[in-house]
């Protein structure tokens, strides 16, 4: 069963039709390069419109292994002050709807990529726990048609975005990089950039700027209650290297877990006496490399 849903929209005028169309398929090429399977959502189905699709589709996971799904939103959105939309062959979908949907999958990872105009309240309303939030712009007045799906589509595998040289690209370095090309774009077409989009990946429903990195690296000042937004985004990967893959998903979990808490540890240096900070650390880091240690030797076997 598909774990991952493209999500095409109405293109309203019909000069958008063939660019939502290359970036949908843009985004499956990615998906059948990684070797996963995804749910295509566009027109209607029978009698089934897309939006009951996507609910369908929701409903069929609940009772699945919580594995992650993503959801890839491509199109136009409205907001008209109060309620946000995703423009949808026949009845749009809201905020507000896709948030109910979503509650019985809380214990599972989710991302949502909704790189629609007027995009931003999705990323206040679906912001939480276990949640990876993209919008492709930081209001609901950014009205304009955007270009975020269409460089965000041909970098989610791409080898050049991996920005730390790890052999994967993270979902925050598709995001990062796609978010240059995205300013390069608008700079040479010599306008004013009328889209500008936001992460959210600690609850906190605020979201943060590519602007607001040095490389993949938040900018923001430490916090007691919040992680800075990135560090969960950077853990996910539409194509996983084949390390990743051979780790267990509690090994993951573990290793996600211990990765967020070295990331905290370290933003707390300055709360510590040296020697006490570095006996965490190494504790932490033991701990880590306990997990990739298993994980080689049980790839070794298998081979």
């Amino acid at each position: 069963m598909p774990e991952i849903a493209i999500i095409q929209g109405a293109p309203g005028e019909e000069a958008y039709a063939p660019k939502f169309q290359r970036w949908a398929d843009n985004f499956s090429s990615a998906c059948k390069d990684a070797k996963r399977s995804a749910l295509l959502v566009h027109k209607a189905k029978g009698s089934t419109t897309p939006k009951q699709q996507i609910e369908g589709w929701l409903k069929s996971h609940q009772a699945t292994p919580k594995n992650p799904l993503w959801i890839f939103l491509i199109g136009h959105g409205t907001y008209d002050g109060k309620f946000a939309k995703f423009n949808l062959h026949g009845p749009d979908v809201s905020a507000t709807e896709l948030e109910s949907w979503l509650k019985p999958h809380e214990d599972r990872p989710v991302l949502i990529i909704n790189t629609a105009s007027s995009s931003a309240p999705f990323l206040t309303k679906l912001s939480g726990e276990n949640r990876i939030i993209l919008t492709a712009t930081r209001t609901g007045s950014e009205y304009n048609s955007t270009q975020l799906a269409n460089f965000l589509s041909q970098n989610i595998n791409n080898p050049e975005s991996d920005l730390d040289q790890d052999g994967q690209t993270s979902l925050l370095e598709a995001w990062l990089f796609s978010n240059r090309e995205l300013s390069d774009h608008y700079k040479k077409d010599g306008r004013i950039q009328t889209e500008h989009s936001l992460l959210d990946d600690n609850a906190d429903a605020k979201g943060t700027q590519p602007k607001d990195f040095t490389g993949i690296l938040p900018k923001q000042k430490p916090d007691e209650k919040k992680s800075p937004d990135g560090f969960r985004a950077h853990q996910f990967h539409l194509k996983p290297s084949d390390f990743e893959k051979s780790l267990t998903p509690e090994q993951r979990k573990q290793r996600d877990d211990l990765e967020l808490q070295i990331h905290k540890l370290r933003r707390q240096k300055s709360k510590f006496p040296e020697e006490e900070y570095y006996e965490k650390l190494e504790q932490l880091l033991r701990e880590l490399g306990k997990i990739y240690l298993s994980a080689e030797s049980s790839d070794k076997k298998e081979k």
